[in-house]
Formats: C-alpha cells, structure tokens, sequence
C-alpha cells in the first residue's frame, strides 16, 4: 500500500502564509516572497527584551502570518471550530470511540512501501501509538506495516526498550541515540541553521539524524506529539502557555494555547521529510475527542503524579499486552554545549547581517529562553532569508 497525504488531510497547528505564498516552513515563506519581488519586513517589537506577540497569527515578519484556524482547514472540517456537543455515552465507548478516531488516520496515511521513523519516547502518548500500530501489525501483518523503526534518547532508554519488548518489536527495529546527559553537544544544538519561527535554539535538538540523514524526504515520521496536552494538562489544572481566542470549540482552544510557538516546531517535520504523522492532532481524532465530557476530563488523585489522567489511561489498559504498568519516562533534556560550539555560535552572531543591521549586542554563552537566545535564533532565519 502507497500513500501521499495532501495537506486538507490532517490537522496542523502552523501554517505560513504572504502575498499568497503558503508553506510550512516561515524561512521557505519568506524566500519565495523574495524571489517573487515583494517586500519582507523584520518586526522590530521581536527586538525588544519584554517582546509579547499580541496575536496567534504574528510573526517576525510584518507581511507573513501564522494563518487562522479557519483559513487553513478544509471546509469540511469547519465544524470542528464551533461550540461542541459532548457525548451522552458510558466513558467506555467515548473511550472505544478514540481509540477508532486513531486508528482509522493512521491506516489513512499509512504507506507500507515507504520507510517510517517513530520519534519515541518512554512517556504515554507515544506507547499508546506505538501500541495502536502494533495491533495493526497484528491485524494487517508485518508486510503492511513495512520498514518502521522507533528511535528514543537517553535517559528514557531502559524504560522505552521495555515498551518495545512488550509490543513485540524485534530489537533490530529499535535503537537508542546513545548518550548519556553528562555529554556535551548531545543533540547538536547551535547549528548555523534556522528554527522554524521566534523560539529557543533548543528547538534544534536532533536525536535521529543518524536514521534520516541523505534521504530525510523518502521518510514518514510519527510521534505521539501533543497527546496529553489536551486532557492530562487539564486533568491537572495547568496554566496555558498563551491565552488567544482560536475557536469556539472550548477543548480545541484550549489545545491550541498549549501548543509552544504556535505550534511551528512540529510543522518542520512535515516539511523536512517524505510527510508527518501526529495522530493526536489529526481531524479524525480531534473531532472525536473534543465531545468528551468535562466530567470525564479527571485524574486519580490516589495515583503518583507520574500517572497519565483517565482518559489515557482508560486508552493504555485497552491493549491485549502491558504497557500501562511500565514506568512513565520523565523526559530529561540536557542541553550541554562546548565551549568550542558557543565560540562558533559567537563567531557567527558577530558576523551576522542580522548584528550588521541592528547592532544588538548579545551574551554568548546564554541561559535557554533568555533575550540572548532569542535573538540568536533570530539572526539564524533573519541571515537565511535575507543574505544573497
């Protein structure tokens, strides 16, 4: 089975729009305008250290948007946007009805011919696809499932092997990017290239680039991205990152302010390889699961912090095998950089036509998130876009 997704097909948080010119990736935007002759224009209110965006649709450049939500769905789909309903059904079927909701997209973009690369971890969003896909091997058979290999990062080593071993992966379909957190420049931060939008260089982090290298579009990625955000943060009583008004849908909304940079950094998987499948964001599901009833959206209080909230854990214990009771991976991020690559970062800062023109000066080495690195990140997609 072949399978090309068109974009109308699953759901995306970021889509980039200028003068017409639509993509996934702002620098590709903004080049293309370019090359089209017309104007891209720097924000400089991104410049300033108490920078807030005042809108979900700004970006660094005044003539590119982040497009709305309703402008960027097909219309088919609009009534995901409107005030929902919520199942009058046992928890159960709600449950059942998930379930299928992910099940059936992810048969919808599969594609046994192509070679696909699961971005793992040892948390719960990701063994519940990984569990879904596994009964689909047992379904389907290994021939539909085709070349499929899952790749985590240490510290989450151990417990991600063990979820493999209890789906029943043989150990040449798995592997770990080897190294331990008191190595530096373990996920090859500071490179001379652009993240996709205003955030912090830790949105380079890379822990598969051994896998895709040289042929990064013949390959499908999946993940389990943005799975809990949108019960277990609730469940929890978290803070939303922002607070924008996207929709009427009320758990829709509140997804969408969950959502880090508006959601850029998980585009660039769609448009760096073959195509992108997030289960947790795709239409199918969400229109499913954004009917779930608020009573339901809880949490055992008797549980450790550690355990997901009903809703998953109701989607964890619906498999034939165990992979509930495997411990949850706190994901353990090390950012460690050597001297060697803040120098080169510096090195380039200094250079950039991005200081030439607005001659910030900058602390390098710098703290994650801080105004330095901040506007480091964007002397990276400013001197992408606008150096000939």
């Amino acid at each position: 089975m072949t399978r090309e997704i068109a974009i109308s097909e699953t759901y995306l948080p970021t889509y980039y729009m200028g003068a017409g010119i639509k993509g996934f990736n702002i620098v590709d935007v903004a080049k293309k305008m370019i090359s089209n002759a017309e104007s891209v224009t720097l924000d400089t209110s991104y410049l300033k250290e108490d920078f807030r965006a005042n809108s979900y649709t700004q970006t660094p450049f005044k003539e590119i948007i982040n497009m709305n939500i309703e402008d960027k769905i097909p219309g088919s789909r609009l009534g995901l946007l409107d005030s929902v309903r919520e199942y009058d059904l046992p928890f159960n079927e709600i449950v059942s009805k998930l379930k299928e909701a992910l099940k059936g997209y992810i048969v919808k973009c599969w594609d046994s011919n192509s070679p696909k690369l699961f971005l793992h971890s040892a948390g719960y969003d990701s063994r519940i696809i990984s569990g879904i896909i596994t009964e689909l091997r047992e379904e389907r058979g290994s021939d539909w499932i085709g070349d499929i290999h899952f790749r985590c990062h240490q510290p989450e080593g151990e417990l991600f092997k063990q979820i493999m071993e209890a789906e029943g992966w043989d150990n040449s379909q798995y592997s770990l990017w080897e190294d331990m957190k008191e190595n530096e420049d373990h996920y090859n931060l500071g490179r001379i290239e652009p993240v996709n939008g205003f955030m912090s260089f830790t949105q380079q982090y890379d822990f598969f680039s051994d896998y895709t290298k040289d042929r990064e579009k013949d390959i499908i990625i999946i993940g389990g991205i943005y799975g809990g955000e949108l019960f277990d943060y609730l469940a929890r009583g978290k803070n939303h990152f922002k607070n924008f008004k996207y929709c009427d849908n009320v758990l829709l909304n509140s997804l969408h302010n969950y959502m880090l940079c508006e959601g850029g950094t998980i585009t660039k998987y769609f448009d760096d390889h073959k195509y992108a499948i997030f289960p947790f964001l795709s239409y199918d599901y969400l229109e499913a699961a954004t009917k779930m009833p608020t009573k339901y959206i809880t949490r055992n209080p008797n549980l450790e912090r550690s355990k997901p909230d009903n809703i998953r854990e109701a989607l964890l214990k619906s498999f034939d095998f165990d992979i509930y009771s495997i411990q949850y991976g706190r994901h353990d991020y090390h950012w460690n950089i050597t001297n060697d690559t803040w120098n080169k970062m510096s090195k380039f800062y200094q250079s950039s036509k991005f200081y030439n023109d607005h001659k910030i000066d900058i602390d390098i080495p710098f703290k994650v998130k801080s105004y330095s690195d901040m506007m480091w990140t964007l002397s990276l997609m400013y001197d992408k876009i606008f150096n000939k």
